[in-house]
């Protein structure tokens, strides 16, 4: 009941669609398990070229559902509180998303913890400012402190939030508020993946998918830091050009050349150590590939849907690791988290990171701001001032 794709004829005086238009619809007529369909004109929408006819295939169906269930259906508002029953599922994931950012507090339910972690994924989840009041009894935090938070508890789209005094960490005076907001989740998920879950070492080799990405970009400049040589795959030549920037000795246009046979012959046939992954389906069974002998593929997002089960037998021929890490398992005490944090504001402060904040908008705005950002219309880091502020 839902499909994308491009215009191959329009009927006698049809205006308004032209062959060659790339178009989507949801809803009837079934049979969209076709190469082609005849539809009703009235019932397609044209698609901007900014999106991925895949991602406007997927996101139809559900993402119009979401949309007349938050803004027609109940129109939620800041202030609201919701609750969302299979937070984790298509629509349940689109309504957290879209709930959150007109400012609402979602609660949502679902069956198992890895759920429970892509739920609360689809919540803001950041955010830094001033601390104006503590708990009784409370040492080594007091009011005027500079703080900021990555994780859990969601509802970071607020003038002021409560946080558990374990989860705050302090930011250098030296580090602007805007820039610890918006570096943390990504700077700390940056950090865990060089310096932790696979330590990259001088000498090494790396692909990182999607490299202009927030943690992608932030990847690039920590491993070729430390003295690797990285490759970045990325989309179109202004994101390769960031890339580069960003300490991408290496970069692959992935819509335009192989990835395998490229990394290949950038490492004569070697492969890599590490891969890390954020696209998921489209790019794991590449990844594997592109690994060496004893090579780690870390797995640490699927913005292309979840990779297909992979039997256990198929890391047998390169004794291959396999890793789906997330930063919340790896900040469980209180010293991991100021590690990790510290780390990270301390290569802010020396240049080491180049954090890009092109985008501010009034908290009142929010939803324009999440608009924005899912018509492509912005770059770098988003962050939303308090209005007034």
């Amino acid at each position: 009941m839902e499909a994308a794709g491009v215009v191959v004829a329009v009927g006698p005086g049809l205006t308004g669609r032209k062959v060659g238009d790339l178009v989507a619809y949801a809803g009837n007529p079934m049979g969209s398990y076709a190469e082609e369909q005849i539809l009703p004109a009235d019932r397609v929408v044209p698609v901007p070229s900014s999106i991925d006819p895949a991602v406007a295939a997927s996101v139809m169906l559900k993402g119009m559902t979401a949309q007349f269930l938050v803004r027609r259906c109940f129109k939620v508002e800041p202030g609201h509180t919701i609750l969302v029953h299979a937070a984790a599922g298509g629509v349940g994931s689109l309504l957290c998303q879209w709930a959150n950012a007109l400012g609402a507090t979602v609660i949502g339910t679902v069956s198992t913890t890895e759920k429970a972690a892509q739920a609360r994924d689809d919540g803001c989840m950041e955010a830094a400012g001033v601390v104006v009041a503590v708990g009784p009894g409370l040492t080594g935090r007091k009011v005027g402190d500079l703080v900021a938070y990555a994780g859990n508890p969601m509802g970071s789209y607020a003038e002021e939030q409560i946080l558990p005094a374990d989860r705050v960490v302090p930011v250098p005076s030296s580090i602007d508020p805007a820039v610890a907001a918006s570096v943390m989740l990504k700077g700390m998920t940056a950090q865990f993946l060089v310096r932790r879950c696979f330590k990259v070492e001088p000498g090494h080799t790396i692909l990182v998918h999607a490299a202009a990405g927030g943690v992608g970009s932030l990847l690039c400049q920590w491993a070729n830091a430390l003295g690797a040589t990285v490759i970045g795959t990325v989309s179109t030549t202004e994101k390769a050009a960031q890339a580069r920037d960003d300490g991408c000795h290496h970069t692959i246009l992935y819509k335009e050349e192989d990835v395998v046979t490229r990394v290949k012959e950038i490492t004569s046939g070697k492969g890599v150590e590490v891969v890390y992954d954020s696209v998921g389906k489209d790019t794991f069974e590449g990844s594997l590939a592109c690994l060496k002998t004893r090579g780690y593929l870390v797995s640490f997002g699927q913005s292309s849907g979840s990779p297909d089960p992979l039997p256990l037998s198929a890391l047998a021929p390169k004794s291959l690791f396999l890793t789906r890490p997330s930063l919340f398992n790896y900040t469980i005490t209180r010293d991991e988290l100021l590690e990790a944090a510290g780390e990270v504001f301390a290569n802010v402060a020396s240049g080491v990171l180049k954090v890009r904040v092109n985008h501010t908008y009034p908290l009142s705005e929010a939803a324009q701001a999440q608009a924005d950002l899912e018509n492509r219309k912005t770059s770098g880091s988003v962050v939303l001032i308090p209005d007034g502020a």
